[in-house]
């Protein structure tokens, strides 16, 4: 496939860090809303390009995706089909994903294919393919492109792997008795990590060999079952995808869930290195618990090496210790940081704008950018949530610049960036424009972080050209230094 235009240019720089866990960093900027009043969200960030594709119920008997632009909070494109409760995933070099979702009692996967990126990305769906009877369906892509797909089927657990290019699924494989279940296949390329709600309402959590189901056997590694105050609900899973980056483990996972005791609803997370528990149990909320709220509904996503657990919080009762008066006229969509063993890292986060009124009916989700080969550090991370509030389906995106849920296409958000390119796409040289007069420093990288030599670097006043001329056209970064300021600016060479 021919790519055919830059789709974002970043001038990325290091983010913000807060401290204290008692208080909230509240949003600043405006949200972006995008569709009528849906549930049933999902998201998934295209590693390396800077879209994220939100999937919802659309109301009337279908799904629909949306892509949207980080940069500018645009929908550049739009798709769907027939069916309900759709969930996401990308393919590793962000050409392809798919979308699992139920319709009839039926489970189907959509898969799509990038065409073009210019004049905007264009996803177009291939086939529509069946899979098995059953609800509630959940996929996952690794960073090497393997899938696997679960779902719930006469109230057993079961999965399966699958294949794209076309979508190809592997023999379903039966689990246990189960319901609402969420899987990941992690980075290791080896092991599946599963969690569902057994009959007795108690949250499992598995392991097991990804060979084996691909050849339709169940082959268990770890099993943990954890005992509810009265019932756990909607667990979800995530696995750590920043590892070709140097963070985390690839068999890093956390599972969260919502439990509910006398009547206020407990967000817990259980966090897994090295394929097993290592701190489960984890009250999420424990400064809310004098703010019962209804169906928290709790997310999580791995950011780095940081592990991200959202919720939507319905304020009742007062909050003693935190920012808000009592009584609270809001409420939130909150989030917690915690490292990979599950201490916690900074304050809790507001991601909405101030003064909504969910009251506890967001479907919440949540999804950064993993590696995928590109090149994820401390400057280019992108991270983005969609939430119901109930009116409206909302997104928000958020990145090393604007770390605390700024909307980047607000247009009063300025970023200072140091560097830009005088053109894009480029072709025989890259012109680079910085903003200082210190002296600068490039290194150019290709899509895989290979460094690549250029020719030669000239300067003209704050101009600098730099010969790529004997290089194939594609995707690379340039790695600008100045004055202890370093950046990363995403270069499309097209070949004339």
């Amino acid at each position: 496939m021919e790519v055919k235009k830059l789709l974002l240019i970043g001038c990325l720089s290091l983010g913000l860090s807060f401290s204290g866990n008692s208080q909230i960093q509240n949003a600043t900027k405006p949200i972006m809303g995008f569709a009528p009043a849906p549930v049933n969200t999902g998201i998934a960030i295209a590693p390396g390009v800077d879209v994220q594709a939100a999937t919802f119920d659309d109301g009337f008997g279908g799904y629909k995706i949306v892509w949207i632009e980080s940069a500018t909070s645009t929908i550049v494109d739009s798709d769907g089909n027939q069916g309900n409760d759709p969930d996401v995933a990308y393919y590793a070099n962000a050409d392809a994903l798919v979308v699992a979702y139920e319709n009839g009692g039926q489970i189907y996967v959509d898969d799509y294919y990038l065409s073009t990126l210019f004049p905007a990305p264009d996803y177009n769906l291939n086939t529509t393919t069946y899979v098995s009877k059953g609800v509630y369906p959940n996929v996952d892509m690794n960073s090497q492109g393997k899938g696997i797909l679960c779902w719930e089927q006469s109230g057993k657990i079961r999965v399966c792997s699958f294949n794209i290019g076309g979508f190809a699924a592997g023999p379903a494989v039966s689990i246990a008795l189960g319901t609402q279940p969420d899987v990941v296949l992690l980075d290791d390329g080896v092991t599946v990590a599963l969690t569902y709600i057994d009959p007795s309402g108690s949250l499992m959590i598995e392991t097991m060999s990804y060979g084996a189901i691909t050849s339709g056997v169940h082959v268990p590694w770890g099993q943990w079952q954890f005992n509810p105050a009265t019932q756990f609900e909607y667990p979800r899973i995530a696995g750590q995808r920043n590892t070709n980056a140097g963070f985390g483990a690839p068999d890093d996972f956390t599972v969260v869930a919502q439990d509910y005791n006398s009547g206020t609803a407990e967000v817990r997370a259980f966090f897994a290195m090295g394929g097993g528990i290592v701190n489960p149990m984890v009250l999420v909320n424990n400064n809310f618990m004098a703010c019962p709220t209804d169906d928290p509904r709790p997310v999580v996503t791995y950011e780095r090496e940081n592990v991200h657990i959202a919720w939507s919080q319905f304020y009742m009762g007062g909050c003693s210790g935190l920012w808000q008066t009592m009584p609270n006229p809001e409420d939130d969509i909150l989030l917690k940081t915690y490292n990979a063993g599950g201490t916690p890292v900074g304050m809790y986060e507001e991601v909405n704008t101030l003064q909504s009124a969910f009251a506890g009916k967001s479907r919440t989700s949540i999804s950064a950018e993993y590696d995928g080969n590109y090149v994820v550090t401390n400057s280019n991370w992108h991270e983005g949530i969609v939430f119901n509030d109930p009116g409206d389906l909302l997104w928000k995106g958020r990145y090393s610049t604007s770390a605390n849920w700024l909307d980047q296409g607000d247009p009063t958000f300025q970023r200072e960036d140091n560097f830009s390119l005088a053109t894009s796409p480029v072709d025989q040289t890259i012109e680079v424009i910085s903003e200082t007069d210190a002296p600068a420093t490039f290194q150019l990288l290709d899509n895989a972080g290979r460094i690549v030599e250029v020719n030669t670097i000239s300067k003209n006043d704050n101009q600098y050209s730099i010969d790529i001329s004997h290089l194939s056209g594609g995707m690379y970064f340039l790695h600008c230094s100045s004055k202890g300021n370093e950046e990363i600016l995403r270069v499309l060479q097209i070949r004339k």
